[in-house]
């Protein structure tokens, strides 16, 4: 209860960052030899806070077994509210849950409740290291805003109401991104802690602090009084300024105005547009606020691209002219913006011819000088194909016949033997020849 001794298995306390009404914060490491200094925040919530609160809890009546039953209904509460944590893990603009652990006290019917988150830096401490007391500009007031209305974006899909949205729940990444934190932690101990509301009524709504019905106005409104604290010197209105101290009085006398309705004096910095949101997120009726984070975060990046040269609306409304564009916060380098040129005329279809072959470079060899071929080694010129022809017959020659010396006596006509006939053979025909007057051949029988 009044001092720490667990930790999560695996994690070891390096030291204590910060205290508030319901819990303590450490910065914790991983003990593994393989982990290389990864570090997590841990917040340690204790039922009950503390043994004087125990004590006055006996003295009113609770006995041993009301006090358990008591004790365990709030811890039912606040593991309630882990799930609702778990849907919006992997926003940047909200802090990221990583793991719990609920121990019971060994001596006494409470309770531990241990919870893993990144380690950041809250906006009071980023302020006190960076600005002291110098003034905010108009640029982070913008970035705080708009990173802000995504998270809001992000609970209305859930149909979260944070309720606790100070500067001491907004936190700042090494990236530059800012967060919201304690999702539900705080709204469950509003129901169930005691002096839960110490040092949150400066941020509270009318309607929330009368206990009047009320929806997630309350939230844009908690919103705007944290950059009307950013732009008022980290005061909240009709507060002194600086150099004077607000005593007690002055703060219950700030917040009695506040709550009866009395129209809020503009912050101290920041320009008419930026004053002028910051004042309509802070109206007493809320029908008179922003209806829904998209509306205010519209407003803001509008007037973010406007102060960077874009006048008309509709440059104001292009999101490709967001205010990353146009915003150089914590030295990160970002893209010069770029205006929008006037529509061009869309050229006139031409037909283009295909393009044309390049004739390829072909090496020429000289010419050869010939040598007049030889007699015998001449070319022959070209062989037409053959065609196929038939072999040329023989023609017979022509013998020249002599007469006989011995003259035979020709055999009589019974016993002349006749020559042996010879078989006809089919002669092809012979193609037709023009002969002349002269040309005369000779043709032996069988021919």
């Amino acid at each position: 209860m009044d001092e720490t001794t667990v930790s999560l298995p695996g994690w070891r306390i390096i030291r204590e960052i910060g205290a508030g009404s319901f819990g303590n914060v450490y910065e914790v490491e991983k003990t593994d030899a393989f982990s290389d200094g990864i570090r997590s925040a841990m917040k340690v919530i204790s039922i009950p806070q503390s043994s004087r609160e125990l004590s006055e809890l006996r003295n009113e009546g609770y006995d041993g077994k009301s006090l358990t039953t008591l004790f365990k209904s709030r811890v039912e509460d606040i593991t309630a509210e882990f799930h609702l944590m778990n849907k919006l893990k992997g926003c940047s603009n909200i802090v990221s849950y990583e793991d719990h652990m609920i121990v019971q006290h060994e001596k006494d019917p409470g309770y531990d409740i241990l919870i893993r988150m990144e380690l950041l830096t809250s906006l009071p401490e980023y302020f006190q290291q960076q600005f002291e007391r110098s003034a905010v500009g108009d640029a982070m007031m913008q970035r705080v805003g708009i990173d802000m209305c995504n998270a809001l974006e992000l609970c209305a899909r859930h149909h979260i109401i944070h309720r606790d949205i100070k500067p001491q729940n907004i936190f700042i990444s090494e990236n530059g991104d800012y967060k919201l934190g304690d999702f539900g932690i705080a709204r469950t101990s509003d129901h169930t802690m005691r002096a839960t509301k110490i040092g949150t009524y400066g941020y509270m709504a009318p309607e929330v602090y009368w206990g009047k019905p009320y929806n997630a106005s309350v939230d844009l409104y908690s919103l705007g009084l944290v950059l009307y604290w950013m732009l008022n010197e980290r005061r909240g209105p009709f507060l002194p300024l600086l150099p004077d101290v607000p005593t007690a009085e002055d703060v219950s006398e700030a917040l009695e105005r506040r709550m009866n309705g009395e129209p809020l004096p503009a912050p101290k910095y920041g320009s008419e547009e930026l004053k002028r949101i910051v004042l309509k997120a802070c109206a007493f009726d809320p029908k008179d606020r922003y209806q829904s984070p998209g509306e205010m975060k519209l407003d803001l990046m509008q007037t973010a691209v406007r102060a960077a040269g874009y006048t008309s609306d509709a440059e104001a409304e292009d999101p490709l002219l967001q205010y990353e564009l146009t915003i150089d916060v914590f030295g990160r380098r970002r893209p010069e913006p770029v205006r929008q040129e006037p529509p061009r005329e869309e050229p006139k279809l031409v037909k283009r011819e295909p393009p044309r072959e390049e004739p390829k470079l072909v090496k020429r060899e000289p010419p050869r000088e010939e040598k007049p071929a030889s007699p015998a080694k001449a070319e022959k010129p070209a062989e037409k194909p053959p065609v196929k022809r038939e072999p040329p017959r023989e023609e017979p020659k022509l013998v020249k016949r002599e007469p006989s010396h011995t003259e035979e006596k020709p055999a009589s006509p019974a016993k002349a033997e006749k020559p042996a006939e010879k078989p006809s053979v089919k002669k092809p025909a012979e193609p037709k020849k023009e002969t002349g007057a002269g040309d005369l051949w000779y043709r032996p029988n069988g021919f």
